[in-house]
């Protein structure tokens, strides 16, 4: 992935002289020359990174939960003092929810970052069919999900 890199500079020449820099290119007018296509460019990229970052996080926090769920559940349930059972099966099905939840916004997360990859990297034109199609995706996976969460939970 390379990002797409303004004509411009992101500081003027003045700037670019004043912090130490050698080969300034005296026509660089910094971020209050660019135009909003620059602009736009500029900002959904850093959004991109923002929601990525957000969505591999979010997911590695989900996974972990799970890891450690599944490790410290039985465990408690199997070995603790009398009771234990009880407190590991609300503990675990507490949790579940929690990751669920997790989970589910990671996956949104990353929705979001694809739509916003293609806005950036291919435009409008390949953008708004691949967006729609996507929707009309998760629409469907929404609902199939709500009826096994209806079945099981």
């Amino acid at each position: 992935l390379e990002f797409v890199f303004p004509a411009e500079a992101y500081l003027s020449a003045d700037a670019q002289r004043a912090i130490g820099l050698n080969d300034v290119n005296e026509s660089d007018g910094g971020v209050g020359t660019w135009d909003w296509q620059t602009w736009y460019t500029q900002v959904f990229q850093v959004l991109f990174v923002i929601v990525s970052y957000s969505c591999l996080f979010i997911n590695l926090w989900c996974t972990h939960q799970c890891v450690v769920n599944g490790i410290l559940g039985p465990g408690l349930a199997l070995r603790g003092p009398a009771g234990s059972v009880d407190r590991a099966v609300n503990t675990i099905a507490r949790q579940c929810g929690l990751v669920f939840q997790l989970f589910e916004l990671g996956v949104l997360l990353f929705g979001i970052s694809l739509m916003l990859y293609g806005l950036v990297f291919f435009g409008v034109v390949a953008w708004l069919p691949a967006t729609v199609i996507s929707v009309l995706l998760v629409r469907a996976t929404y609902k199939s999900i709500q009826n096994v969460i209806t079945l099981l939970w």
